[in-house]
């Protein structure tokens, strides 16, 4: 069949005189000057779509990498205030410390206190502010982003002023129920709930660039490798380590 096609090209070829292969050489060579130019059209349209979202990707990461910087120094900030409360315990009754006024300075550590945990929320909200404002390139991290949000509400916010009263509660108009080292315990374990769900925007920072400037760039930063039994945030949720990383390993 191939042979059969092939022999009646080569027989109309034979057939054409010299003015018609002149004129099929002309329609040839515009077919294919119009083919080029369409094809030249399609690249040049392709590479203005391909630089249009990537540079929506890139002005979506760097606004959104910005509010999670803040967001994540919120979160230092908070937790360093509530560590300091320990100090605040223990040295409440020395009057070097509380310059003659007790009662003023738990006032004072406690409005310090309350302004960090306001400036925490703040930062949080426009944390999610921003991630809707971008939310059609963040598509892939929607679950990530809900997981965490539960996280910090189960481990930060909701416990937040049963703690800030037991610690301060003649601001609340009670009594304390707890001893001093009772406290400092309550303290420790609420700091550790604070640096340990803060842990995970390290997790939520690696996959914003695996899919906004990693997309651009066409690269891929690794997942960070905590010890094994540890939970890690991915795109669908926690996972827990199941391995040791070799690096540790190497170590012992």
């Amino acid at each position: 069949m191939v042979n059969q096609i092939l022999l009646g090209i080569q027989n109309w070829a034979n057939s054409l005189n010299a003015n018609d292969v002149q004129l099929w050489v002309a329609v040839i060579q515009s077919l294919g000057t119009i083919i080029a130019a369409i094809l030249a059209v399609i690249v040049a349209f392709w590479q203005i779509k391909r630089h249009f979202e990537n540079k929506v990707i890139y002005e979506g990461w760097k606004e959104f990498q910005n509010r999670l910087f803040k967001f994540s120094s919120a979160f230092t900030n908070f937790s360093s205030r509530v560590g300091w409360l320990k100090y605040v315990i223990d040295s409440q009754d020395n009057s070097l410390v509380n310059k003659g006024n007790k009662m003023q300075y738990r006032a004072d550590k406690w409005q310090e206190l309350s302004d960090s945990h306001q400036q925490f929320q703040l930062a949080n909200v426009a944390f999610l502010r921003s991630f809707e404002t971008h939310q059609m390139v963040f598509l892939k991290l929607a679950k990530m982003k809900s997981v965490f949000q539960k996280e910090v509400r189960a481990k930060i916010n909701d416990p937040y002023f049963d703690f800030e009263e037991m610690v301060f509660p003649e601001m609340h108009g009670v009594k304390s129920n707890h001893t001093n080292d009772e406290l400092k315990q309550i303290v420790k374990q609420y700091q550790d709930d604070i640096d340990n769900t803060g842990i995970f925007l390290e997790d939520f920072r690696t996959e914003l660039q695996n899919v906004s400037i990693g997309k651009v760039l066409r690269k891929t930063a690794p997942s960070r490798q905590p010890d094994k039994g540890y939970k890690i945030l991915t795109r669908k949720g926690f996972v827990i380590q199941k391995h040791q990383p070799k690096r540790e390993e190497e170590d012992l």
